[in-house]
């Protein structure tokens, strides 16, 4: 999982070629004791899709994480991914909003990346 990735790593991915996996849900699951055990400068880099893409990735494939995280329905790991909010709103805007993608890119990293 390419979910916690130091500053020097980000850019990474594009000039190696590296695919990074990530799994949206986990930001839902994750987001309420990241911060206390990661820390607030960690934890900024974290789940950091929009930050990848502008990095030029090859592609950004998303998934559940199934089966050691249970049956996640693909499209709650979509709302993650586009809203940065559990499934219940939580929190309200988003946690680190600016790290959200577009719909188009959320399913594209479900189905073609």
């Amino acid at each position: 999982h390419a979910q916690i990735l130091s500053a020097e790593d980000l850019p990474r991915f594009a000039a190696l070629g590296v695919i990074p996996s990530m799994q949206p849900s986990h930001v839902a699951a994750d987001l309420a004791y990241a911060e206390a055990r990661l820390g607030e400068e960690r934890v900024s880099r974290s789940y950091a899709w929009r930050t990848l893409l502008g990095t030029g990735v090859t592609a950004l494939p998303f998934g559940s994480d199934f089966p050691t995280a249970g049956s996640i329905p693909p499209l709650l790991g979509i709302h993650a991914a586009v809203t940065r909010e559990t499934a219940e709103g939580v929190p309200s805007g988003g946690w680190f909003p600016e790290q959200r993608v577009t719909r188009e890119q959320a399913i594209k990293g479900y189905t073609v990346d």
